[in-house]
């Protein structure tokens, strides 16, 4: 029996510390846990005044996710001072500086892309959290019409280059597009929807997916559909 309690506790402390080999689960363990630290110092600057930010880059190339920001309004205007940029540019920068010094990749023009890459998707991203105020908001590139106008009554309007999607462009294309969202007075920007506008999109949206220009994609039917399931208890 305690050998059993003591396979178990490896168990649980492995799936809390062990690396994660899954890339799904490496994304999630980093968005939940920097989350859950935003959370942290945000309360905190509540109870005591305090005043705080935090960054997470990746260390490995091969993996996927963002630069992770938490900042609060005196740390923004910090980082904007001290060395004349946003905070998001910021956390870029330290992510190229991580990776490329750490991991010695060569600055080719293959590097470049992926870069630049980035940043248009935090530039997108940042846009789109600061117009709905839902700073865990991710863009979605491929269900844009669903996900994001239709479900945030919002749109990005001026986008300068033909594909709408910065995973498939080369650089010429996505160093247009940052010119096209960075700067005082961009020309590629996010903006609410009214109502009529609204009605006017879902109209377009229907007319799309009716003549296939957009595809549903459909949930796969469990193998035991229409059949009674009873409930589920984990082993304890």
């Amino acid at each position: 029996m305690d050998e059993m309690v003591h396979a178990l506790e490896e168990k649980r402390l492995l799936e809390k510390k062990g690396i994660r080999s899954r890339p799904a689960a490496h994304l999630n363990d980093v968005r939940v846990t920097t989350k859950g630290v935003g959370e942290e110092l945000l309360n905190l600057q509540k109870r005591c005044a305090t005043a705080s930010f935090s960054i997470t880059v990746r260390t490995d190339p091969s993996h996927a996710n963002l630069p992770l920001v938490y900042h609060d309004a005196v740390s923004q205007d910090f980082i904007k001072l001290l060395f004349g940029m946003d905070i998001d540019d910021f956390a870029l920068k330290m992510e190229a500086y991580v990776l490329f010094r750490i991991k010695g990749i060569a600055k080719n023009n293959n590097d470049r892309k992926t870069m630049t890459k980035r940043i248009v998707c935090v530039l997108v991203k940042r846009g789109l959290r600061e117009i709905t105020g839902e700073y865990s908001l991710d863009m979605e590139w491929k269900r844009y019409e669903s996900k994001i106008v239709d479900t945030w009554r919002v749109e990005l309007v001026g986008w300068p280059v033909k594909e709408f999607d910065p995973h498939v462009l080369g650089v010429k294309d996505l160093e247009t597009c940052v010119a096209a969202l960075k700067g005082p007075d961009p020309v590629c920007y996010w903006r609410k929807l009214d109502d009529e506008e609204l009605t006017q999109h879902h109209t377009s949206l229907n007319a799309k997916k009716a003549s296939g220009e957009i595809v549903t994609k459909q949930r796969k039917k469990r193998s035991d559909a229409g059949k009674k399931r009873g409930s589920k208890t984990r082993p304890r």
